[in-house]
Order: structure tokens, then sequence, then C-alpha cells
């Protein structure tokens, strides 16, 4: 399994999981994907970490009685050199701050902001925690999508907080989209979802890289998850939207 080396540069280095059931998380993510985890860690309010190959992968946390509403969710984290001058460009490109920088002892620093449209995005500058020990192999995670229903302020709110260059992919009235790349590779996607149909609102999506799409469904529906959208095929893979066994939303693509 190789090892890979996370940019700062405004790219995606973690995903982290508010749960309802930690037992319940663990038991899923090990069956579906192969994760194994960690126990919780006391010292940073019941933290544990999802492990892939021997390295971290993710990290999860129980949810806080007092706020049941924000359980089940998915947070993704950009890696950058410094997290208190991104977040102090926040504010004046249109977003919101939730949540300051705070020191995680000597692992990193963190913060929670939202983006003009309404997305939730987290802010990550390493210190001794780098990032995911493994990216874009079966049963990592591969991909990261925004959907967005304010294309405009959102992309040009990425490029001023973040410094992300982009790639505009398509710029028509039914369909725009643009990539942000890695590395070499491309692990960024934003889409303008504000034609869809659908109430969601504005939101980030991380994809799991699988061998077989249509087989990793079936654990998913083995393990108490659900699929929103069965696997389909697309001009980059097949794709599937699913729920866990808490009803979190993670998506898969081969």
């Amino acid at each position: 399994m190789a090892t890979f080396t996370i940019s700062t540069g405004g790219f995606p280095s973690w995903i982290d999981l508010l749960t309802t059931s930690i037992e319940a998380s663990r038991s899923f993510y090990k069956a579906v994907l192969g994760w194994e985890s960690t126990d919780p860690i006391e010292q940073f309010g019941g933290y544990f970490n999802f492990l892939y190959g021997g390295g971290m992968i993710a990290g999860g946390v129980s949810a806080p009685q007092s706020n049941p509403s924000s359980a089940n969710t998915w947070t993704i984290y950009l890696g950058v050199e410094d997290a208190a001058t991104t977040v102090s460009k926040v504010a004046s490109n249109g977003g919101v701050v939730h949540h300051g920088v705070t020191e995680v002892s000597t692992l990193g620093k963190m913060a929670i902001v939202g983006d003009p449209s309404g997305a939730t995005i987290g802010i990550w500058e390493p210190g001794e925690h780098k990032g995911f020990s493994v990216f874009d192999e079966d049963g990592a995670p591969g991909y990261f999508e925004l959907h967005t229903r304010d294309f405009a302020k959102s992309i040009a709110f990425y490029e001023s907080v973040f410094g992300i260059s982009m790639n505009v992919v398509s710029d028509s009235e039914d369909f725009r989209y643009n990539t942000a790349g890695i590395e070499g590779s491309t692990a960024m996607g934003f889409f303008d979802a504000s034609r869809s149909n659908d109430d969601q609102p504005s939101r980030w999506y991380w994809y799991a890289r699988v061998t077989d799409c249509d087989e990793t469904a079936e654990k998913i529906r083995a393990n108490g998850g659900s699929l929103i959208m069965e696997p389909t095929p697309t001009p980059y893979g097949k794709m599937a939207v699913a729920k866990d066994s808490t009803g979190t939303i993670f998506r898969v693509v081969s």
C-alpha cells in the first residue's frame, strides 16, 4: 500500500464523522471498507481514529446529546499552511466562521467555517498529524465534491480563501463543473447544484474508491446501510450514493 504525503495547498487532508453510535459506525466501515479503528481517546473528548493498512484514514466522535440535529455527518478538512491566516479571509469573502482556530495538542490546528452557499468545510493546519495515510486507493477516500446552490460565489471563495486553482470542465446553463488537482490527479469537484430538483442544501461529499461498486453496495445493505442512488455507470466510473447504518451519507466510486 502506497504512502501518501498530503499537500497543504487547500486540498482535502482529513475527514471525520460525528455519529450517534460509535460502535455502529466502527462496525459498518470495517465491514464495508475494511477500516479498523482505535478506542475513543478520553484526552480528545472521546475522539477515535479509523485505520487503514495500519495508518490513519479518518476520525470520529460521538455526537453531543445537547445537539442531536448535528449528528451523523461527515466533515471534510482542507489542509492549509496557516489556519489563522486562512480563517481571517473567510468573512471578507462571504463566509462565516463556525468554530475559530483551535490547537489540538501537538497534532495541529483546526477550524470549521461555512462558505457563501452555506456548505460547511473544515480547516486543518498539520502538526504531528499530517492527514490521510492513504488516498485514492481501494477502500480509501478518493474524491471530494461540493454541491453548491451558489456556484459563482463558492468558486470565488475557495480560490480566494484557500488559493485553489480551478479547472473549468463545463460552464453551460445545464451543467457547470470545475475540478482541482493534487499530486497529478484530480481530487476535488465543484458542481453547480442550483438547477437540481431536490431540496438538498449546499454541502460537501466524499467518495470511497472501491474496485467493485456493485459488491460494495451489497455490503452496505448487508450491514445496515441503504442506497440513495443505486450503482450507476458514468463517464468517470460506476457511482453510488449511500447511507451508513446511522444514516450518514457518503458516496462510492469504482
